[in-house]
């Protein structure tokens, strides 16, 4: 079983304490430091804030913006998408989040800004007079009213 020495910790650990990392400075492809002492590196306040600060800049966003809109393309990933959201188990999960998200008071009154705005359209209000003109020149929707107003 191979072995390697972790430089921060300096403690002979099997080779399944390492994570793999491919790299110029990662010659036997793993990391220099263990996962017990990475996990502990990456779990102090000031790395988490540097981490914070780093994936904020407008640079970083952007550039993992572009790389998850071309990886979100590929067939494969589609796919693999599709075949998850399938699950029984998925499927409930995202039914149950949906109606929660859907009964916050905030996401009805955005739904409902967004509506009237939406009425307010020019192009919406013209197919609405037209569909209604249509509508009540039908001989069912007649007889209808005739029976309403009798």
């Amino acid at each position: 079983m191979k072995t390697k020495v972790c430089t921060k910790c300096k403690k002979r650990k099997s080779i399944n304490s390492f994570h793999t990392q491919v790299g110029k400075y990662h010659k036997n492809g793993y990391r220099s430091h263990c996962k017990k002492c990475l996990k502990e590196y990456y779990q102090r306040p000031e790395v988490k804030e540097q981490q914070k600060r780093y994936s904020q800049r407008p640079k970083v966003k952007e550039r993992k913006k572009e790389y998850h809109k071309k990886y979100y393309q590929r067939p494969e990933v589609i796919e693999r998408r599709k075949e998850y959201l399938q699950r029984p188990k998925i499927k409930k999960h995202t039914r149950e989040r949906q109606k929660r998200y859907n009964k916050k008071p905030e996401v009805i009154e955005r739904r409902k800004e967004i509506q009237k705005r939406y009425n307010k359209k020019p192009e919406v209000i013209k197919h609405r007079k037209k569909y209604f003109k249509e509508y009540y020149q039908r001989p069912e929707i007649i007889k209808k009213r005739k029976l309403k107003n009798v």
